[in-house]
């Protein structure tokens, strides 16, 4: 079904197109795209969503004792491992820009 209105731009045109070419789509899409639609999706518009002036804070920009507490969680698997020379670890968080690992790996390293 094609419609004159003008749905602006980004995630919300491209959930209408989807709908109006195959039909229904699922949750699942419907985040995919206002999430991270290249053209202002909620986290990849760059409007800085994160912190005091943002539209929600983490424990991380309170405090950094949530950070010591997964510092102390990966220092115990990492020993549980047999305290390996090579331990990788991997934040998918997307977004976080690296925050979370970052105070992590500064309290892990403080703490050693």
């Amino acid at each position: 079904m094609k419609t004159d209105r003008d749905y602006g731009s980004g995630p919300a045109r491209e959930i209408i197109r989807r709908i109006e070419a195959d039909g229904p789509i699922t949750f699942a899409e419907f985040m995919e795209a206002a999430l991270y639609w290249p053209d202002g999706g909620y986290y990849t518009a760059g409007d800085g969503v994160w912190g005091k002036s943002g539209d929600y804070l983490t424990s991380l920009d309170i405090s950094p004792a949530f950070a010591s507490s997964i510092a102390r969680q990966i220092k115990e698997m990492w020993s549980a491992l047999g305290s390996p020379k090579s331990f990788h670890l991997l934040e998918a968080a997307g977004v976080c820009v690296g925050s979370p690992l970052r105070y992590t790996i500064l309290t892990a390293s403080i703490s050693a």
